[in-house]
């Protein structure tokens, strides 16, 4: 067994900025941003959200949806030592209320909109006058909204400066909650970083990859999907909210955006699989010419759905 790569991996992203300062990075709804872009907003973020007084262990709200800001907005969480926790409010006021009292954000990184994300998170109990909000403008540039009853903002050089140990937490995510109350799970820098070099050397990744993300950003799985471009020069393709529900038009967007590599579960497997039967029946042609990988975890997969694919 190859040993852990213990290599933080906002710091092997930063390595691959100096490598590919002008690659895109992350491509979203026709728009995108370069690794040296990408770069700078996350230094941005990070800098300000230290000013906000996060350190090492502090948690920072993320209800922002999966996008090139969602991205600028957790690499800055990790740059600044924090771990970030993100926040889905699509969710129930009462399963947002139970995280937010559980695992209290001590500052929150939020987008334009925040006037109606803050009334979405003041319903579920969030204090936004306690609490420093990072503002994210169009430009990603931050800017801090001031609490009315917060602390002491800044922190001290010891908890800003050098590298978080490999022990140390990055994120915070829920479990589903199916089979009783959802559980918070802290994920440290040590067990992400190994999985995404592990898939990386592993298949051979390098900066041709273009990768899906498909999954909810409160699903762990949507780490792997981030930060395996990310360290390898690719490109992070996110599809627009509703071709996550479409299947038609997700095989769409694949075979426009030339999706390399899907990382997905077995039951969208089988609805890929299923709906490329009902189009591309009986037609001669090549179907998503750039995918190369199918990466699927979470499920059982069956070889009768692999049959039916390479058929």
């Amino acid at each position: 067994m190859a040993p852990v790569n213990r290599k933080i991996v906002h710091t092997v992203f930063e390595e691959t900025v100096r490598r590919f300062p002008q690659r895109e990075a992350v491509h979203q709804a026709g728009n995108g941003i370069s690794y040296r872009d990408l770069s700078r907003a996350s230094n941005e973020i990070a800098a300000m959200l230290r000013r906000a007084g996060v350190g090492r262990d502090v948690i920072v709200g993320v209800p922002l949806e999966s996008g090139i800001a969602y991205v600028a907005a957790i690499i800055g969480v990790m740059k600044a030592g924090g771990l970030f926790l993100p926040l889905d409010l699509s969710l129930p006021d009462r399963r947002l209320e139970y995280m937010l009292r559980k695992t209290p954000p001590r500052v929150v990184i939020a987008d334009a909109a925040f006037e109606e994300t803050g009334r979405r998170l003041a319903a579920a109990g969030f204090d936004d006058r306690a609490c420093p909000v990072v503002l994210l403008g169009r430009d990603l540039h931050p800017t801090i909204q001031a609490p009315e009853r917060a602390g002491a903002m800044g922190i001290s050089a010891a908890e800003a400066g050098g590298l978080p140990d490999p022990d140390d937490g990055c994120y915070i995510m829920y479990t589903s909650g199916s089979t009783g109350v959802p559980k918070a799970i802290e994920g440290c820098y040590k067990s992400l970083s190994h999985f995404v070099h592990w898939e990386a050397g592993e298949f051979g990744f390098d900066e041709n990859i273009r990768v899906t993300q498909l999954p909810p950003i409160t699903f762990d799985a949507s780490l792997r999907d981030i930060f395996v471009p990310l360290i390898t020069g690719g490109t992070l393709c996110i599809p627009e909210k509703g071709a996550r529900s479409n299947m038609k038009e997700l095989l769409r967007w694949m075979e426009e955006e030339e999706i390399t590599l899907v990382h997905c579960v077995p039951s969208l497997f089988r609805m890929m699989t299923r709906e490329l039967e009902e189009r591309d029946g009986g037609v001669d042609r090549e179907i998503l010419p750039a995918l190369r990988y199918i990466l699927m975890a979470g499920e059982p997969l069956y070889g009768k759905d692999v049959i039916r694919w390479m058929d």
